[in-house]
């Protein structure tokens, strides 16, 4: 829906709302397609994925589940399930969304979407570029094996237009991670950046220290409860061997 390219074809000044549906097996026809291209001024809530599977190959462009990019947009009370596998060395992948340009509001939000190859991959998103994101109550199931893993997001750099990069702005706050984490450079909890993370970018945020996956009992269980009401495990998972990142 919508382009994954800056034109005048991608959706602005616009609110989807899902009302709580669900769709099921999402297999887009074209390597990179997202549900969403990408959106500006917008907000998409109350929409779930189920069953989705993407595939890339090409070189260079991100790819994710529901949105490719939020472009001072909102994603709010969505989820998705599935798989995104690619087979290029250099694409950025995460399981909601795939870039963040000027600021991304990211609320209530979950995945359990098994991500492998890339450069680097984050259980809710990739790439946040000219801008930040506000990343609060969303929490990763899924797997993810790529150069660098992230339980959240992966990749949060600000860049300035000739490419120097400065500091960071993005948070993410009462996030939790519980996946595989396989990184063949880097292997983080919760966020990576390969530039300075200031003290309040995250927190209360917990991931899984064995990087192993918990039991699909405990994950179906988990799911239930969750979608009532997220914030109530932060001392629960601190009696299951999951820290604070």
């Amino acid at each position: 829906i919508g382009s994954t390219t800056v034109d005048d074809s991608y959706m602005r000044n616009i609110i989807f709302d899902g009302n709580g549906y669900v769709i099921r097996n999402f297999t887009p026809e074209t390597d990179t397609e997202s549900l969403f291209g990408i959106i500006e001024n917008s907000t998409i809530k109350n929409l779930g994925l189920e069953d989705a599977y993407l595939f890339n190959n090409i070189s260079g462009h991100g790819c994710s589940a529901l949105v490719y990019g939020l472009y001072n947009s909102t994603l709010s009370n969505c989820y998705a399930t599935g798989q995104i596998t690619s087979n290029v060395s250099d694409t950025y992948i995460g399981g909601l969304f795939s870039v963040v340009v000027g600021y991304g509001d990211i609320q209530d939000c979950w995945t359990d979407v098994d991500i492998s190859g890339g450069l680097g991959a984050g259980g809710i998103g990739s790439l946040t570029m000219y801008g930040s994101a506000n990343i609060n109550n969303c929490y990763s199931f899924g797997d993810i094996s790529s150069e660098t893993a992230a339980g959240i997001i992966f990749q949060q750099t600000e860049f300035d237009p000739d490419g120097s990069t400065y500091g960071i702005a993005t948070k993410v706050t009462n996030a939790y991670s519980f996946g595989k984490l396989a990184g063949t450079m880097n292997t983080v909890g919760i966020l990576y950046s390969p530039s300075e993370i200031y003290a309040d970018s995250v927190a209360n945020c917990y991931y899984n220290s064995e990087t192993t996956s918990l039991s699909s009992n405990f994950i179906k269980k988990f799911h239930i409860i969750a979608k009532r009401q997220i914030r109530i495990f932060a001392s629960i998972f601190q009696l299951i061997n999951i820290r604070i990142d």
